[in-house]
């Protein structure tokens, strides 16, 4: 099989954990390149069996391009790891207001939403909101009783364009939220805990769980992915 392990016109070099997936694709007979999802002129999938989206690193700052290149690489039948439906979905982050409202446990008739309990995975609360209306966002969080939030892009990664915000000086706030990449933008209960205890990713493969790793938060810093 050809195998292209996706990278960015930022950094189209294969990292050192790229370049160990690329041997061990090697090892079995499958023939492995780089190229940037976004290079100059516009690469070619021809004959290329799958498409891994590996270190696309700068899609946050061009969400949009991003979502048109995938649009173009489905239309043209390349298969892209993961499936385009799948990455379509997880790209808009705004999928975790779902998420919360089917985890959150649901009262009986009659009982208090705070006395349904349960085992159910507690999500925090989050909610869509325009990134420049800095006023709506100032009355949303008085209406929840939050002094602090965090405020972040829709479509990010690594903790780019995401913000800890205090509802008392919007002043120090709303230029970072004007430059957030997305027309919407999620603004969501602050965890102190996860500057206390960092935070646990777990990974599963095909459901089965596979490992897990600590993400240590540095000293002065309140994210978890610098």
């Amino acid at each position: 099989m050809r195998i292209v392990l996706s990278t960015c016109a930022e950094d189209p070099e294969l990292y050192a954990s790229d370049k160990l997936l690329s041997a061990a694709l090697s090892s079995r007979g499958h023939a492995v390149s780089a190229v940037a999802w976004n290079a100059e002129p516009a690469p070619s999938y021809v004959g290329v069996d799958g498409v891994v989206l590996r270190a696309n690193w700068d899609y946050h700052e061009a969400p949009q391009t991003f979502l048109a290149w995938l649009e173009v690489m489905q239309a043209g039948g390349v298969r892209v790891m993961n499936d385009i439906d799948l990455v379509r979905w997880n790209f808009d982050k705004s999928y975790l207001v779902g998420l919360r409202s089917k985890l959150l446990p649901q009262p009986a008739a009659g009982q208090a939403a705070e006395a349904a309990g349960g085992g159910k995975l507690r999500v925090p609360e989050v909610h869509v909101v325009d990134p420049d209306d800095a006023g709506a966002i100032v009355a949303l969080m008085t209406r929840l009783g939050w002094e602090e939030a965090v405020l972040k892009s829709l479509s990010g990664q690594s903790g780019y364009h995401c913000h800890k915000i205090q509802r008392a000086s919007p002043e120090e706030w709303t230029a970072a939220a004007s430059a957030i990449p997305t027309d919407g933008a999620l603004l969501q209960a602050f965890e102190a805990e996860i500057s206390e205890r960092s935070e646990t990713v777990f990974v599963f493969f095909r459901g089965e769980f596979s490992h897990a790793a600590k993400r240590v938060i540095a000293e002065g810093e309140w994210r978890a992915n610098s």
